[in-house]
């Protein structure tokens, strides 16, 4: 592949001015938006819970994950602008077993709102104020 560094450097690798126009868009929706530490696991798979302790307590994770890592260091490669959004749908909140039509369940309560919190990013990169 070509188009940009073997190894691109990672830190700050969000676009301080996408990040601003999302959480713009996230008032708009009504959505809110939290930043953090996005850990990224091979999957697929849901992580276990003594995984994402450790994630945390190595990493400084927040989140975990099976995707947006990948992407983010292509996209960077190719020396893009980043912006990396996603909604938690396995909490780990309670002791029972992480089945994947939990998961499923979850993204459906947030489908809409998340859709509007796209729409309005897009929205507000098409018109720039």
């Amino acid at each position: 592949m070509t188009g940009g560094p073997r190894f691109p450097d990672m830190c700050g690798c969000y676009s301080p001015e996408l990040r601003k126009l999302a959480k713009a868009a996230g008032v708009d929706a009504q959505v809110s938006l939290r930043e953090g530490v996005y850990a990224a696991g091979h999957g697929p798979s849901y992580e276990t819970r003594a995984e994402v302790a450790m994630l945390r307590h190595v990493a400084g994770a927040d989140a975990v994950g099976m995707s947006t890592v990948a992407e983010t260091l292509v996209a960077k490669h190719m020396g893009r602008d980043v912006l990396g959004i996603s909604f938690i749908s396995n909490s780990l909140a309670r002791p029972a077993v992480t089945t994947h039509e939990e998961v499923m369940d979850n993204a459906r309560l947030v489908e809409a709102k998340f859709a509007g919190l796209v729409s309005g990013i897009i929205r507000r990169l098409q018109n720039p104020a």
